[in-house]
């Protein structure tokens, strides 16, 4: 697990991990060989596959550049704006 804490609920053959990110960036888990076992006392032999996303809470900030018209047609206007941050 990368950047999050999680916490594993179901039964059966279907469970859920819910993960809550430590902080922004990747977030990841995996299951890792031998990591469960079903009834019979079988493991895992191999990892699974990773489940990856990003966690971004930074909002982007959009500063028009005095309002600087770059076209018209058909009576719209057109503007340019910067945004800075990820979007």
């Amino acid at each position: 697990m990368v950047n999050a804490d999680a916490t594993l609920t179901g039964s059966g053959t279907t469970y859920t991990v819910t993960l809550t990110p430590r902080g922004e960036g990747k977030v990841s888990v995996f299951v890792m060989p031998n990591g469960f076992s079903g009834v019979a006392g079988k493991r895992n032999t191999v990892a699974s596959n990773t489940v990856s996303a990003i966690f971004d809470i930074t909002t982007p900030e959009i500063t028009p550049p005095d309002y600087l018209v770059v076209g018209r047609n058909a009576g719209k206007t057109t503007r340019r704006f910067n945004v800075t941050g990820p979007l």
